[in-house]
């Protein structure tokens, strides 16, 4: 039995959007499609609408990765003895 994924993959022609009503899930499918084709990605990116999303995606990122990083750090240092 497959385990069930958050993350659908990227078939569509239409790039992925960020929607604040799922954010995290929203925000690993955009990431995802930005990283495994970003051609696609970028040549189907809707270039119009609000900056609500992508403000708000750009936040969620920053944030997660404010914390994801010290803890990196540290278990960095753990690991290496540092």
């Amino acid at each position: 039995m497959p385990f069930p994924c958050i993350i659908h993959p990227v078939n569509n022609t239409k790039a992925p959007e960020f929607n604040l009503d799922r954010p995290l899930q929203s925000a690993l499918y955009v990431l995802r499609a930005v990283f495994l084709a970003p051609k696609k990605f970028y040549l189907n990116f809707p270039a119009d609408g609000s900056l609500k999303e992508p403000v708000a995606f750009v936040l969620l990122v920053s944030a997660v990765t404010a914390i994801l990083n010290p803890v990196v750090l540290l278990v960095n240092g753990a690991i290496s003895g540092v």
